[in-house]
């Protein structure tokens, strides 16, 4: 698992590195003003649809691969795939045509405080967008029989393309085009991996034809699943629309910093929290395989424990050191100082985000491997969704963008606890013991972490360039990580010990490999 885990962490990285270039790139053409708060309002849809066609599916399909392959029948599960593909895939192209001839109304009902011509320029950029959907749900579900054959290097190498095509298509036609560029790359990019992945399942003896095999006991059982799934998964989604609605009636520039803050957090849990998940999920499935409820159990507990403890070094570097970082990377043509304060305000306040979400997906993910999609569905889904509505509507006008930041993270914080307990009971599994230790050692290691950090960007020079201030960052970046892990390694803080013992054994191997061959 570390070995798979540090393969997609490294694909992750270079992958959403490209992203935060192109990130960077449009900060410095378009700042954060009207253009590019039409981009982030046309997206409000086919967020929205993606979550609720997607995310259940893809989560259910993986555990029906795996155990398919196990007992040898992979021409089941290739029937299955190539429904799912029909139906979803090819359903949104369908789709796309009256999403075009109503596309006004849409972004109207989402976005209603914008002004019209922003509104029309997202209702122009929506018709091109929606039909992208196709081909990304195509490369989610091509990629689960790679990771149910635990085959990740293909897709993650494919994901880092998939970033490279949009920047390509930035740098070289923003000029000319503007945000048109990242649109119309980024569809390039998702049917070129969507090809890709296809062609290499096929290598593979993959029988992927349109089918509509609808009849098939795991078609039929997903479908019966996936509508309570749909609300679990997609809260955040929903959450997100929620979130846009009430921000697009407090001005210009204020959807184009939470989009621009969005962003960011998803490069993070994109590099830290996916690689981690994607992993350990078929584990997770292997366990109901055998029925193994104990061992499921206390495998996400030690996932959660690694999550909490991998994710909070990262939250404190994101909210101490994002000021420095938007001003030495985005503060350049027309990302101006009021753009750096509103997007490190916004950072802040996802904290709790940044901490939480990898929490969320595994307790989820534990729940479905186990076929309970009642429990997500009320409390990851259905109470989250109530209460960002009512805290949104108390919170937007006195506290601006910041406050619907804040309320995402306190949803998290209020909700997770109630679904942790609840699996617990699924599961008739044994409490684990150490928690509430194991979580003031956390505080500790981030509390001291946090202190070097602050101590350390107090005397960094933001304006010093872009080389010289990247440089800095993250030179204290890894300082603050450096004091982390040692007082974590002090502390005991699991995982931290077993993986750093477990790494340096690894470059042992690898240095004594290295010897060997020169000698």
């Amino acid at each position: 698992m570390l070995r798979s885990t540090g393969l997609l962490v490294i694909a992750s990285l270079l992958s959403q590195a490209l992203a935060l270039v192109v990130q960077v790139a449009l900060a410095h053409r378009f700042g954060a003003g009207v253009e590019v708060d039409a981009y982030v309002g046309a997206f409000a849809l086919p967020a929205l649809v993606e979550a609720f066609a997607l995310a259940g599916i893809s989560q259910l399909l993986l555990p029906v691969l795996v155990i398919r392959f196990e007992r040898g029948e992979g021409r089941e599960a290739w029937r299955v795939l190539a429904t799912l593909l029909t139906t979803l895939g090819g359903g949104l192209l369908v789709l796309s045509l009256p999403v075009a001839l109503v596309r006004g109304f849409l972004v109207t009902a989402l976005t209603p405080g914008l002004t019209a011509p922003t509104q029309q320029l997202a209702a122009d950029y929506l018709a091109v967008i929606f039909p992208g959907l196709s081909f990304g749900i195509a490369v989610v579900l091509l990629t689960q029989p790679y990771h149910a054959e635990r085959r990740f290097g293909f897709p993650a190498l494919l994901g880092v393309l998939s970033q490279g095509i949009p920047l390509v298509a930035v740098l070289s036609l923003s000029a000319r085009m503007g945000l048109w560029s990242l649109i119309l790359g980024t569809l390039a990019a998702k049917i070129a991996v969507a090809i890709a992945l296809a062609i290499g399942l096929k290598r593979r003896g993959a029988m992927l034809r349109p089918r509509l095999d609808v009849a098939h006991p795991d078609v039929r059982r997903m479908a019966w699943l996936v509508l309570p799934m749909m609300l679990a998964v997609a809260s955040s989604r929903v959450n997100s629309v929620v979130d846009r609605f009430f921000i697009s009636f407090l001005g210009p520039g204020k959807l184009a910093a939470l989009g621009y803050a969005d962003r960011v957090v998803a490069v993070v849990l994109a590099v830290m929290v996916s690689p981690i998940t994607s992993v350990l999920y078929p584990t997770l499935a292997g366990f109901e395989a055998r029925r193994d409820r104990e061992g499921l159990f206390r495998a996400i507990d030690r996932g959660l424990r690694a999550v909490i403890a991998g994710m909070l070094p990262v939250a404190v570097t994101v909210v101490t050191l994002a000021p420095l970082a938007l001003v030495v990377l985005f503060e350049h043509g027309r990302f101006s100082a009021l753009d750096t304060k509103r997007v490190s305000g916004v950072l802040a306040c996802y904290a709790g985000v940044i901490l939480l979400s990898g929490v969320g997906s595994l307790l989820v993910r534990g729940f479905y491997a186990v076929g309970n999609t009642r429990d997500p569905m009320i409390w990851g889904g259905i109470v989250p969704i109530v209460l960002n509505v009512v805290m949104d509507a108390l919170v937007f006008r006195r506290f601006d963008v910041y406050g619907i930041a804040a309320v995402t993270s306190l949803n998290m914080a209020l909700v997770l606890p109630v679904l942790y307990f609840l699996l617990r009971r699924r599961l008739s599994a044994v409490r684990i013991a150490g928690w509430s230790f194991f979580l003031m050692r956390a505080v500790l290691g981030g509390g001291v972490m946090g202190a070097v950090l602050h101590a350390g960007a107090s005397r960094l020079n933001p304006g010093a360039g872009v080389f010289e201030g990247t440089l800095s960052l993250t030179l204290l970046a890894l300082a603050g990580l450096a004091t982390y892990v040692t007082v974590a390694l002090w502390l005991r803080l699991e995982p931290v010990p077993e993986v750093s013992t477990r790494l340096l054994a690894a470059l042992r191997r690898r240095y004594l490999t290295v010897t060997e061959a020169f000698r």
